[in-house]
């Protein structure tokens, strides 16, 4: 017996996903689904240049919020205990369906973009994580300070212990 079970996720963003997903027997989930917010032209513009050709520009505002949604998309996978891996490729193919047919150029110049949002929410975790590790090495320095001192403190307490009873 299955039973087919959609969710309707709205991000911090207000950007929304569906989460579908079949409950075999046994409970477990065998598929997520992510949706691309908006339409594929929301994502870049078209210019015209003074020698009348056309060049796309994407509009980063819009990537970078489709970055942050496609990331917070990612947190969700993983706080539910689902496969990351499968959902980063199955979003990456969502994401490629959704833009595939925009002009070669606009997609180029959306990937590229994509691109570099990503790298740049891959930095500030670093960073935060590297931050986490820091105060984290910190307290334990703190707590190895202490440790010690506790033990100096007992070791001069038992030596003072030692001399008294000799007398």
């Amino acid at each position: 017996m299955n039973l087919t079970v959609e969710k309707l996720l709205i991000s911090p963003y207000h950007v929304v996903w569906l989460r579908t997903f079949n409950l075999n027997e046994e409970g477990s989930m065998l598929s997520l689904n992510f949706e691309v917010p908006g339409n594929p032209g929301d994502y870049y513009e078209i210019k015209n240049k003074n020698d009348g050709s056309i060049i796309y520009k994407s509009v980063r505002s819009k990537i970078r919020n489709l970055a942050q949604v496609q990331n917070d998309y990612f947190n969700y996978i993983l706080s539910s205990g689902e496969n990351l891996h499968i959902a980063i490729l199955e979003s990456n193919d969502v994401i490629s369906s959704f833009f595939e047919n925009e002009p070669e150029e606009a997609q180029l110049i959306i990937y590229s973009t994509i691109t570099e949002e990503m790298n740049a929410l891959a930095s500030t975790i670093n960073e935060q994580t590297t931050k986490i590790n820091e105060e984290a090495q910190q307290e334990k320095q703190t707590f190895e300070n202490m440790g010690k001192a506790i033990g100096a403190i007992i070791l001069v307490f038992v030596i003072i212990l030692i001399l008294s009873q000799i007398k």
